[in-house]
């Protein structure tokens, strides 16, 4: 039984300080790279882990709490109110609970904000579930379950679950959901499990799914093969979407995800080692390596978590590029990509060293991430 990483209290243990090592795409060693003029500033402090923000037009921040249950509002002004926006009642098992949180493209029309999280069910077990609420005046009315997806087994290890939420280009809803420690479901074309989701604002499949024809197959999918990634994100210019899927150990993967495509989880073990490409499957954009670690090797896992796209217009320090969190190192990357070559990064550096789960930008360009309970933001420049 593999070690689970994301993203529960219990792990914060395990993080420590480390050198950053630079590792070039799918393999090799490079040089410290550290990127300068940029700071860091602490925004709130919440109650409890911090694992999914969202943004509305009008610059409210909506974050998830992982154990406590409660959605809450950091004000334009930088408030986080007292009182929960909503509150749900999640089973609380390592890395189950409430995860994801997403804002209505039509939010200023409709005030819809959307919840993925975990509900108890009996027998030890648990339900994830997709939740609707219609903000009025910082309070969550109206709760509507979208989606109710399988029982979870009772007993099972309480990890891969998922929990990234995105609306896309096209007015869809994007989901991320984990393996839940049972690797088959992945290649399972009529499980939910191991895969992106792409589904209408009332969590119906979208009507040109790469597999609604498909006999037997969930309708809801629009890639497989993915073993949890936790976050992604949607590029605001081109529509693309790459997400972080966390291997086993090693093999923490960048994804760029195209409909209907296989990302190759899981894979079998040989030699001790587990081979992060796959003939068979679309290959990784970039893949992860710990600080003095190879890609591939055995306990080079980062656990990469949050994603989002930051701008050079705010941040000219950075560029244009990803950034990715991690919650083993605590680092956040800047990716970059070769102008004609969306699927080559050519450059990661390292931003800050203490973002472990959720990322979000709003519409100014300024990025916000979550290091445990607290919020914090990257100045802009």
């Amino acid at each position: 039984m593999h070690r689970s990483r994301l993203p529960g209290l219990v792990f914060l243990a395990l993080l420590v300080g480390i050198v950053w090592l630079v590792a070039p795409a799918c393999g090799g060693g490079g040089g410290v790279k550290k990127i300068g003029g940029v700071r860091s500033e602490l925004v709130a402090l919440a109650s409890d882990t911090v694992t999914g923000m969202a943004f509305a037009p009008d610059g409210r921040l909506f974050i998830t709490e992982q154990n406590s249950g409660d959605i809450r509002v950091l004000t334009a002004e930088g408030q986080l109110l007292a009182e929960p926006f909503a509150h749900v009642e999640p089973a609380r098992r390592l890395e189950w609970g409430v995860l994801g949180v997403a804002v209505d493209p039509d939010f200023e029309t409709n005030h819809y904000v959307y919840i993925y999280f975990t509900r108890p069910a009996p027998g030890d077990s648990a339900k994830p579930i997709l939740m609707r609420f219609k903000d009025v005046n910082n309070v969550g009315v109206d709760p509507k379950v979208l989606i109710e997806f399988p029982y979870l087994e009772p007993g099972l290890n309480p990890v891969d679950v998922g929990g990234g939420l995105h609306f896309g280009p096209d007015g869809n809803l994007y989901i991320s959901i984990g393996d839940t420690d049972k690797p088959d479901l992945a290649q399972d074309l009529s499980s939910p499990y191991g895969k992106i989701l792409r589904v209408t604002r009332e969590g119906a499949p979208a009507s040109d799914n790469p597999f609604a024809d498909r006999a037997g197959a969930d309708r809801r999918v629009y890639a497989y093969g993915f073993r949890n990634a936790f976050g992604f994100a949607i590029d605001p210019k081109s529509g693309r979407i790459y997400a972080a899927d966390n291997g086993t150990g090693n093999c923490d993967e960048l994804n760029l995800v195209e409909a209907g495509e296989d990302y190759g989880w899981p894979r079998s073990l040989t030699g001790g080692e587990v081979p992060c490409q796959n003939p068979d499957a679309k290959e990784p954009v970039y893949l992860y390596a710990k600080p003095g670690k190879e890609p591939q090797a055995i306990s080079s896992n980062v656990a990469p978590t949050g994603v989002e796209f930051v701008s050079a217009q705010t941040y000219p320090a950075l560029g244009d590029g990803l950034l990715v969190c991690e919650f083993v190192t605590k680092y956040m990357r800047r990716l970059q990509f070769a102008e004609s070559a969306p699927d080559k990064v050519t450059d990661d550096s390292v931003v800050v060293e203490d973002c472990t789960v959720a990322l979000a930008a709003n519409r100014r360009g300024i990025v916000y991430y979550s290091n445990g309970v607290e919020i914090r933001r990257l100045a802009p420049q």
